[in-house]
């Protein structure tokens, strides 16, 4: 075409072609700027925001864990940033005070749009200031005694100064044991020196331990905690039922606890598996969930369990459907309120859930709030393989939830159906670092199971094949608080407490062994509510001598409550257990409650070997019972001197001692047969033993029946229950057992002492347990041992005793002591530090000045107001009878003033009063308990008069108010004291007057006592001597 003045070119554009969309950028806001100060402000936390009209570009690019030039850093979708400095950076530590270097990084959105992250590092304060080391790794480890080869580890050590992440060498170091190495990279071994005595020695439940002190090169000290157990010449192993963990298949490994947390999610899938990978982590706030099968279950696990260890401030929470958490080690970290929870999403719980294979060590790392490390919530749920040890805070270790919220019928809550069972709890100390228990401590349980506000529905839990050492934070190592519960298989050692039925009916407790292995407040199976049934257990060593609610088996008095008091012990079957060397064996009115049991049926049981009385509070005995065909033995049948009790055979039934250290008949048993047509209502008897054998061809009373079946059941050990993939640590522990040779005389001699004029007593009615204790006549007879210990530790040492006994512990020239003068055994303790001190003497003597006391008739109120004088009467108050007692035994005084019946008078002074004979010219000490039961102000008089009460020689006011630090007696009453000189009276009378207008107080354990010397036939007996290490100075 020619081109000409009057042409035009145009262009033809297609309405129907879509152009391209143009894109906005992003706009962020927020921070995009730190500073952070070596050596400790270090890691900064900060948020970004954006804002993009785009669909879908409202978010950020996702960095994982990232290095910078001086740190790492990550972003998550939502905008949130982490930034750590690197302390080991060759800059970052040659900063000096006032320097600063800075760091970048870019931060994304999805669309491109960028923004610069500026970091400013300050140099620290003092780079001439050493950094304390810090160790991880293997630091504890728990070997039998017989162990001959040598154990080993490795300890890592981090410290950011140059050239200091080394250990100090010690190459064949001899330590109190054995002997130990270590190297400069931190791998050590330990060689175990069995022909030792005191290893040798060791008897099964028994332990001993030593901590081995290692330093980094610039000094920071850390220690290796050796435990060495004493097990029996020939221990049973048998297999145990569900003995099986999952099998890990990772879908998605990530590498860091942000990358954990961000993948993580409620709508995770059937059959996923969300895995972190080995390593040392710190801090972790995870929740997850979804709607798994059986077969197909949502997972988070430790790719390789046990290897990946989360110190640091730690939460997991659980929702949905067959979800389980596995693999994971909690360590020397913290919480806020509980580690693991079943509930999460808006509180929805979980159901078919598992908790398997994780380890909880030392996490109440600062806390003094209460905590609880598992809270399980829903239905079918298994905690399963897991090892919890060092819970030191006040609350369950282990609570199944039934919070009965206000208005909800207790028959509508759902029932639990919890399975806990194959795991280890130890070392649950008593509180404020002591090294027992207050018989007030309350909520440090291993287990509990629902609450007392919902205690009448059912839980139908199970408790089974589990193993508790060194519960030791109150009575209860086991709290039922439900119905239809079964507590089964389990085995207690060294244990502070009980498997306790504190609420609930329809319990089944059977097949557990409870070994009190020594320790003074150790105890059995206590029940309380009805329709129970308790058949097969095997207690050894209950301990808690002076409390009513401890000892074999405790029937509990009730008061009929349907909430938090103590329901009616009615309709229980108590059949074939075996109670051996137990204080209290068969207590048929424990606690203080004024209702005793009925209905109960108490048949083929075993007591063997009882310390003191058999039968305590024999004048309760239960009512519309059955007692049959049970045969029982010890220093004496019953607390009431009663020479028989029908349905009970005192009768030594010959136990033996076999080679798995249970006692069992012997070839020298007396007839033992059981009654297998005894009436015992809608009940069943076993039809098998502890053992696992059939008791269809043999049939004996106790748990024991004689058989040649196979064994399938015997008392667990820590290396059969916990995880299957791995062996967690230790705790470190907060008491240790200190080995004293021949600590309760079981060898029948003074072997491991230096004696002094002591003897070995077989008497019955000298000796405290297992046929032996030592006996001292003269002021000059002493025994003592010296043993190693600690520097810079806090101690308690103890034994039982009765007469005029002193023990005392000299260590570093320095001597601690206390004195018992008692006409029963009665334990007593002595507490110290040990300062720089590696050494102690263990010392046992009689007292060459004795407290004696002037002879107070029902001291205690055993018998109510029985031999003294009672002055009350209208308009002046009342004097009554009170359940509540300072001394474990049922029985005080209370006075109270009442306007409303009549007391109107003044000054409401009644007053109770007893005349006793003294000697002359001696100075007395009069002491009491005392416990106010109001809220007002409300005092006692007390002291001693002549003639008549307007007669006084000495008084005293006493005000509950003013004793908070005074000694402290059961049912926290406090004691107070009045000395004086008797002057030229022989006879004086002991009197304790109301002082108050409008409340009540109880008064209770009145003793008179002086100091004299012993005389002809005075004597001191010890046994069961125990020396521990804790952690604060004892209360």
């Amino acid at each position: 075409m020619g081109c000409g003045s009057g042409s035009e070119d145009t262009t033809t554009v297609d309405d129907d072609i879509q152009q391209p969309k143009q894109n906005t950028a992003a706009k962020i806001t927020g921070d995009i700027t730190a500073t952070v100060t070596e050596p400790n402000d270090i890691t900064v936390n900060r948020q970004l925001t954006i804002d993009d009209p785009d669909e879908g570009e409202a978010q950020f690019t996702v960095v994982p864990a990232t290095a910078s030039q001086y740190g790492t850093y990550e972003v998550s979708a939502s905008g949130n940033w982490i930034y750590e400095l690197d302390r080991t950076n060759a800059d970052v530590k040659a900063l000096s005070l006032g320097q600063t270097i800075t760091d970048t990084f870019q931060i994304s959105s999805v669309d491109g749009t960028k923004v610069t992250i500026n970091i400013k590092i300050n140099g620290a304060e003092n780079q001439q200031t050493n950094h304390a080391a810090t160790f991880s790794g293997d630091s504890a480890v728990s070997i039998n005694q017989n162990h001959s080869q040598a154990v080993s580890g490795k300890l890592t050590v981090s410290d950011i100064d140059t050239g200091e992440d080394a250990v100090q060498v010690q190459t064949n170091v001899s330590t109190t044991y054995g002997q130990f190495s270590i190297d400069s990279s931190g791998n050590w071994n330990y060689q175990l020196n069995v022909s030792k005595p005191e290893i040798s020695n060791l008897t099964d439940g028994n332990q001993l331990y030593e901590d081995i002190y290692i330093y980094s090169v610039d000094g920071t000290a850390s220690a290796i905690s050796i435990e060495v157990k004493g097990i029996a010449s020939q221990p049973s192993i048998v297999t145990t039922p569900d003995d099986t963990v999952p099998t890990i298949n990772c879908t998605q490994t990530v590498n860091s606890i942000y990358q954990l947390e961000s993948a993580a999610s409620f709508t995770m899938t059937p059959g996923e598996t969300l895995c972190l990978a080995a390593g040392n982590y710190t801090g972790l706030d995870l929740e997850f969930g979804g709607v798994g099968s059986a077969d197909k279950p949502i997972t988070i696990a430790a790719e390789e369990p046990g290897k990946v260890i989360i110190g640091g401030e730690v939460a997991v929470a659980m929702t949905g459907e067959y979800v389980v958490l596995q693999g994971f080690v909690f360590k020397d970290g913290t919480i806020d309120n509980t580690i693991i929870q079943t509930r999460a999403n808006s509180s929805t719980p979980c159901n078919y859930c598992r908790i398997t294979e994780n380890a909880i060590i030392d996490m109440d790392e600062g806390l003094t709030d209460s905590t609880k490390w598992l809270y399980i919530y829903g239905a079918y749920n298994r905690i399963d393989h897991n090892w919890f040890a060092g819970k030191t805070t006040r609350g369950a270790l282990l609570a199944i939830d039934r919070y009965k919220p206000d208005g909800v019928d207790i028959k509508d809550m759902e029932v639990d159906h919890a399975i806990i069972d194959h795991n280890y709890f130890g070392d649950r100390p008593p509180v404020n670092g002591q090294a027992y228990a207050a018989s007030s401590d309350n909520e440090y349980e291993a287990i509990r199971i629902g609450t007392s506000d919902s205690h009448m529905g059912d839980s139908y839990s199970q408790v089974k094949y589990n193993y508790f050492e060194r519960i030791q934070g109150e009575a209860e190592v086991i709290s039922n608080k439900s119905g239809n519960n079964t507590i089964s298989h389990n085995t207690i050692r060294d244990s502070y407490g009980s498997i306790v039925t504190r609420h609930g009916e329809y319990a089944t407790i059977n097949n557990n062994f409870i070994f009190g292995d020594d320790h003074p407040f150790s105890g059995g199976i206590r029940i309380v509510d009805g329709n129970h049934t308790v058949v097969n257990n095997y207690v050894q060593g209950a301990r808690y001598q002076n409390s009513n609610w401890n000892g074999g088996i405790v029937l509990t008095s009730s008061n009929g409550s349907t909430s938090n008091g103590y329901q009616d012990v009615e309709n229980v079957l108590v059949a074939h257990n075996t109670i051996v060397d137990s204080v209290n064996s068969l207590n048929v009115f424990g606690g203080k409650e004024s209702t005793k049991a009925d209905s109960v049926y108490f048949v083929n049981n075993l007591i063997a070997n009882a310390i003191g009385a058999v039968v305590k509070n024999a004048n309760d005995m239960p009512s519309n019972s059955t007692f049959s065909n049970n045969t029982v033995y010890g220093q004496s049948l019953a607390d009431n001197g009663a020479s028989s009790i029908s349905g009970l055979t005192f009768s030594d039934p010959q136990l033996e001692l076999a080679s798995d250290n249970l006692y069992r008949p012997s070839s020298n048993s007396s007839y033992l047969d059981a009654d297998t047509n005894v009436a015992i209502g809608n009940f069943t008897l076993p039809t098998h033993d502890m053992d696992g054998q059939s008791r269809s061809s043999t049939n004996l009373v106790g748990a024991d029946t004689s058989s040649n079946d196979s064994v399938t059941m015997a008392p667990l050990t820590a290396s059969q229950v916990g995880p299957k993939s791995y062996r967690p640590a230790y705790s470190k522990g907060y008491v240790k057992k200190v080995m004293i040779s021949n600590h309760d005389f079981d060898t029948g001699d003074t072997s491991g002492w230096t004696n002094n004029g002591a003897q070995i007593t077989s008497d019955t009615q000298d000796v405290f347990s297992r046929g032996a204790s030592i006996k001292l006549d003269s002021v000059n007879a002493n025994i003592e041992q010296n043993v190693y210990i600690q520097a810079n530790t806090y101690y308690t040492f103890s034994a039982f005793i009765k007469g005029i006994g002193r023990l005392s512990v000299v260590v570093d020239g320095q001597t601690y002591s206390t004195d018992v003068n008692n006409s029963n055994y009665q334990f007593t303790s002595v507490s110290f530090h040990s300062g720089s001190a590696t050494q102690a003497t263990l010392r046992a003597v009689m007292d060459d000045t004795v407290k004696q006391k002037a002879n107070i008739l029902n001291a205690n109120f055993d018998n109510k107001q029985t031999d003294w004088q009672v002055y009350e009467g209208s308009g002046i108050g009342q004097v009554q009878d009170s359940s509540n007692s300072a001394s474990g035994a049922d029985g005080s005084i209370k006075f109270k003033y009442d306007s409303t019946k009549g007391d109107n008078g003044t000054p409401h002074d009644p007053y109770i009063a007893q005349e006793i004979d003294v000697l002359a010219n001696t100075d007395y000490t009069l002491s009491m308990y005392v416990l106010e039961k109001s809220n007002k102000d409300a005092q006692v008089k007390y002291g001693v008069y002549t003639t008549d009460i307007a007669n006084i020689l000495a008084s005293h006011i006493a005000d509950v108010s003013q004793l908070g630090d005074a000694p402290k007696g059961d049912d926290s009453f406090r004691q107070t004291t009045l000395t004086f000189n008797s002057g030229t009276n022989t006879k004086l009378t002991v009197f304790a007057q109301y002082q108050g207008d409008g409340s009540e107080i109880r008064v209770d354990d009145f003793s008179l006592t002086y100091d004299g010397s012993p005389i002809a036939g005075d004597v001191a007996l010890f046994d069961s001597l125990r020396l521990v290490s804790h952690t604060q100075a004892a209360n």
